[in-house]
């Protein structure tokens, strides 16, 4: 028992063709039969901005800061829609953390700004709109005598501070 996906398009430039070939063979292990369409990087961009994948294999690398991932990939008004004209890049169609998101870009206090952000991610989870896949690494140097970072461990290791080091809760220290 199971069902086809038929005419899954992805890109065949970077990374996409070998992710996707992991989580097609993922997807088989439970019935989910994926049938790739490799189409041109841009093509793929179109698709995916007409909602013609169930889901969307999506990767990149934006600047550091919190509002970008949630207002980019969370946002209510990112929500791709080709009536409208709208491509965003928000594929789930979520709407949960809306509140969260505008109190975050209001906020200036870093701590209750962190604490926003924080149970933006709970409820992300928590609804399991997202599956990670791969998440390369990246490295930030610093130098640990010039430089604190206090990450409280309540916002775990895979928090969004993994991709935003939450730059205003350094610490320059003498």
């Amino acid at each position: 028992m199971g069902f086809t996906i038929k005419d899954y398009f992805i890109s065949k430039s970077f990374f996409y063709p070998k992710m996707m070939t992991l989580v097609q063979e993922q997807l088989k292990k439970v019935g989910i039969n994926v049938e790739l369409q490799l189409v041109e990087h841009a093509t793929y961009h179109e698709n995916i901005r007409k909602n013609l994948n169930p889901f969307v294999l999506y990767g990149g690398t934006r600047i550091t800061d919190g509002d970008v991932w949630f207002g980019l990939f969370f946002y209510s008004k990112e929500i791709p829609d080709p009536a409208t004209g709208n491509k965003g890049s928000n594929f789930s169609h979520y709407t949960g953390i809306d509140d969260l998101i505008e109190q975050g870009r209001l906020e200036r206090d870093p701590e209750k700004r962190a604490k926003l952000y924080h149970e933006a991610q709970q409820r992300i989870v928590r609804d399991a709109i997202v599956i990670p896949v791969v998440d390369g690494p990246n490295l930030q140097p610093r130098n640990p005598k010039r430089v604190q970072a206090p990450f409280d461990p309540e916002y775990g290791e895979f928090a969004v501070h993994y991709t935003y080091n939450y730059p205003e809760m350094l610490k320059i220290l003498d």
